[in-house]
């Protein structure tokens, strides 16, 4: 007799019944951390990317238009994504993180699911839990760049299904990769040139004489419903700005000024000064030796392709094909915060490799993988901490409560009390958006970021007429960080006084 006098082989089944149902529930435990993770971080408003897509949603809400009366050099999926909910919530910056946490939620979901494919629960375990404390860590902030990755992750997802049919399989793969394509159109490329990849992979294992027929038709049915998604949506851009528009945006703009040799050069998982510090949040080593594992499981799936080549085979090779295709994605740029991004796709391939070494001591494993979730409870422990510490400084806005760096406060103090309680219009240059959103305030001009080494020579006269034909009467400068030869610093002090200078920026108001 057993324990509480069941007999043994009744506790057996019970044991196994109970195992089964924690596996299956794992998952879903896994998306939860990572949606309760990531809203657990302050909501401070980013200084970057974040405020320049939440407010160029809210734009898009007070009616204007895309690429006409505002320039974006990204597919508009994130902004349109970002405006639907701030239409249900209006503008807050909670909203948008908890949209993007559940997001985040799904992707970890995600994970944890490809990695059992090619590997273990504990590996599926492991891997998840990475993703959320040291990638997700690295950008906490509403995104396009983690849209994208959940969309790449989702669309390997339904390419596996193993209860679709084959022309299923192929419509919802081809549809997710054209949201991908509207969100980012760089990483949207990468993923359809994947796709059409994977489906060649699965289409060699038809018999000999279908194979063409085969992958001609999936990818027949993949390219028609993507491409439905990408005319309904860029269609529907060029309709109310115009094609020249949006082909400049997405197209010209980005090839002529999006280059290494304009916004600098980083090493794999490396950083720069205005980056380094958030070099605490993750495992800058962990990043920077990922790739090695794309090289390991290369050699160890062609010895295997040697011998048999199946559907556990074809999977292995689209995996390690879609890591290596995400990689090559941010070469443009790959410092830690863009390795980040695309970390779960090798995270998969690592987990397969880690899983293949050790399959045979599976206590080795479990001990490893035991010691790693130690330090990851630590670590997001730690990285809580650590932000919590750096935004003290409690402020009520428009879109929120929000918790901000002393500096933060006191710009937003000195701002508003320049400025009045109307909502004005103000140049903040050459980014701080959040100032539109918090004080609030209205940008006059197309840009919410404004650089020299990424805008044009006429982009810069472009938004010096909209100030001059909206007469603004206040610009915020970011001037201890302005050349004396800046165009817009010139500007100002021909055109306005300085009235305030919390370091490191001055405030000015338009001369009389």
């Amino acid at each position: 007799m057993a324990l509480h006098g069941l007999p043994s082989r009744q506790l057996t089944r019970l044991l196994i019944a109970g195992s089964r149902h924690a596996r299956s529930a794992a998952p879903y435990a896994v998306g939860v951390v990572a949606f309760a993770y990531f809203l657990a971080f302050p909501l401070q408003p980013s200084q970057s990317d974040e405020s320049v897509y939440l407010y160029g949603s809210q734009r898009l809400l007070e009616g204007q238009v895309l690429y006409r009366d505002f320039f974006e050099f990204i597919t508009p999926g994130a902004l349109y994504f970002f405006a639907g909910v701030f239409a249900l919530t209006g503008p807050s910056l909670l909203a948008a993180r908890v949209a993007m946490a559940a997001v985040n939620g799904l992707a970890a979901w995600l994970l944890f699911s490809l990695v059992r494919r090619v590997a273990g629960v504990a590996e599926a375990l492991a891997s998840a839990l990475v993703f959320v404390v040291v990638c997700l860590s690295v950008w906490r902030q509403a995104s396009p760049h983690w849209l994208t990755t959940c969309l790449c992750l989702a669309t390997a997802a339904a390419l596996f299904a193993d209860d679709w049919s084959v022309r299923f399989r192929a419509a919802v793969s081809g549809v997710l990769t054209g949201v991908a394509l509207c969100v980012h159109q760089h990483h949207g490329v990468f993923l359809a040139v994947w796709l059409a990849l994977a489906l060649a992979g699965f289409a060699y294992l038809s018999p000999r004489g279908e194979r063409w027929r085969s992958w001609s038709r999936q990818t027949l049915w993949a390219a028609g419903a993507g491409g439905a998604v990408v005319l309904a949506v860029l269609g529907y851009c060029a309709w109310r700005a115009s094609v020249e528009r949006v082909v400049y945006a997405l197209y010209t703009w980005v090839l002529e000024n999006y280059r290494p040799e304009k916004q600098g050069r980083v090493g794999w998982a490396g950083s720069f000064w205005m980056s380094a510090s958030d070099l605490a949040y993750t495992w800058p080593w962990l990043l920077r030796w990922l790739p090695a594992a794309l090289a390991i499981e290369t050699a160890s799936l062609a010895w295997r392709l040697r011998r048999i080549c199946g559907r556990d085979e074809v999977v292995r090779a689209c995996l390690l094909l879609l890591a290596a295709a995400m990689s090559a994605s941010i070469l443009y740029y790959p410092d830690y915060i863009h390795v980040a991004f695309i970390a779960p796709f090798l995270l998969i391939v690592a987990a397969r490799v880690f899983h293949a070494l050790l399959e045979r001591m599976p206590w080795a494993r479990v001990a490893l993988v035991g010691v790693l979730l130690v330090a990851l409870a630590i670590k997001g422990s730690e990285n809580l901490a650590r932000a919590w510490a750096t935004a003290p400084e409690r402020v009520t806005t428009p879109i929120g409560t929000l918790r901000l760096k002393p500096g933060q406060r006191a710009l937003l103090e000195v701002v508003r009390n320049v400025v009045g309680p109307a909502r004005p219009a103000l140049f903040s240059y050459p980014g701080d958006a959040w100032l539109y959103l918090v004080v609030p305030a209205e940008n006059p001009t197309p840009y919410s970021l404004l650089l020299p080494r990424y805008n044009s020579a006429e982009q810069y006269a472009d938004a010096v007429a909209a100030i001059e034909r909206r007469h603004t009467p206040y610009l915020v400068l970011l001037s201890a960080m302005l050349p004396d030869n800046d165009p817009i610093l010139r500007y100002a002090r021909e055109h306005f006084e300085p009235v305030a200078t919390p370091w490191p920026y001055t405030i000015y108001r338009r001369a009389s």
